[in-house]
């Protein structure tokens, strides 16, 4: 996608978004995004995100996709605390979308070519125990804060209230953005 392709589909977006909130009779708090399949936009393809993560082959790309959320309004998401290595490497904590420092990957269940065999609903609560910090991986750290990405999807529902009461059971604290 073009940054002016990308302009008019957030552009389209907000609008409907801002409409919903009119509507509702409320006001729109921060406004964050983040990329579909956490692709940044500093890549080639779609399958070269996936399999060169956080490495930029068009990192004048990802920069641009940057300047462009910047200049719509979007915002930062604060979030103190995290403090993984790789993420502060990244410095993800200045882009202007928000990035996730873990992934349950319920959204493979059923799935038999799952990545690290996440299609089932047994590997997938595994991932709660994993100790992986440099792979994105360590809900039990508890020297940093964690960003989780997790879906409620119509196949998955049963599945995501079995993961928030694992989280719930290890005593997680959730935080809000501090900019909310």
């Amino acid at each position: 996608m073009t940054g002016e392709q990308a302009r008019e589909e957030l552009l389209k977006t907000e609008e409907l978004i801002n409409a919903v909130y009119r509507e509702a009779g409320k006001e729109r708090g921060p406004r964050w995004f983040r990329f579909p399949y956490l692709d940044k936009g500093g890549y080639n393809s779609f399958q070269e995100s996936q399999s060169r993560w956080l490495e930029y082959t068009r990192p004048d790309k990802k920069e641009q996709f940057q300047e462009l959320l910047r200049e719509l309004g979007f915002s930062r998401m604060v979030c103190p605390g995290i403090d993984h290595r790789w993420y502060k490497e990244a410095e993800l904590e200045k882009d202007y979308d928000a990035f996730i420092t873990f992934d349950q990957m319920e959204y493979n269940l059923g799935n038999p070519d799952a990545p690290f065999g996440t299609g089932s609903e047994e590997a997938i609560l595994s991932r709660i125990e994993e100790n992986r910090p440099d792979e994105g991986r360590s809900l039990n750290d508890k020297s940093t804060a964690d960003i989780i990405l997790l879906h409620d999807h119509d196949s998955t529902t049963e599945l995501f209230f079995k993961i928030i009461d694992a989280y719930l059971k290890k005593e997680f604290l959730f935080l809000l953005p501090e900019n909310r």
